[in-house]
């Protein structure tokens, strides 16, 4: 017997693992399904952690498992992420609707999901600005920008971007056909994840309306 270490890494991380094996001993090494990360490939790798240990094994004999899981419960985590982004669009429309008219809510609501659903995109794009920014050296009367707009312009327009993208969730939490179209299955710190983007900005839409109707005259 001899203890080996285990060291698994992939692109969501590192996890090292020691476990204590016997000659033809078969043994579950638990992997957390988190290391696939976006990528979705792993490196596992064994050593001996005695210093007089040897480790031998054919690759024949090395296999690796998923955890069983329910198709259904899979199904059920990627309605709910469309259920969550769903309730953050209602959410806003409802709270507009109690002191603006139906078509505005209504164009609220479709502005916010515009506005997730790019939030990536803008984001790089602010910092693409701010990178150009920052090359502009002091005391130039010609600075090279992007489309040749004024420094200030830009910067104006990226911090009320900021200001923006740090309100709405980015809809890439949401996206349950991300998911499906790598193969791989929703798990359950997926939705948490994607609930603490948007159970916070829900509860603010909520907390808003629910004030706005107890100071509203509505007769």
């Amino acid at each position: 017997s001899g203890t080996v270490r285990f060291r698994i890494s992939g692109p969501g991380g590192v996890h090292e693992e020691l476990l204590v094996l016997n000659t033809n001993e078969e043994r579950d090494l638990l992997i957390p399904a988190s290391l696939l990360g976006e990528g979705g490939t792993l490196s596992v790798e064994a050593m001996a952690d005695d210093p007089d240990g040897i480790l031998a094994a054919q690759i024949a004999w090395v296999h690796l498992f998923k955890t069983p899981t329910l198709f259904e419960l899979g199904m059920l985590r990627g309605m709910g992420l469309l259920l969550l982004q769903s309730l953050v669009v209602l959410s806003i429309t409802l709270m507009a609707s109690t002191f603006l008219s139906a078509p505005v809510s209504i164009i609220l609501g479709i502005l916010l999901h515009l506005i997730g659903s790019v939030h990536g995109y803008v984001l790089e794009g602010a910092r693409d600005i701010d990178h150009s920014l920052a090359e502009i050296k002091p005391g130039d009367k010609n600075p090279k920008t992007p489309q040749n707009l004024d420094p200030w312009v830009l910067r104006t327009a990226t911090t009320v971007s900021r200001g923006v993208l740090a309100v709405v969730p980015n809809f890439d939490h949401f996206d349950f056909s991300a998911w499906l179209l790598k193969d791989r299955l929703v798990s359950g710190g997926d939705l948490a994840n994607a609930a603490l983007k948007a159970l916070p900005l829900i509860g603010v839409f909520v907390a808003l309306g629910l004030l706005v109707m107890r100071f509203k005259d509505f007769g």
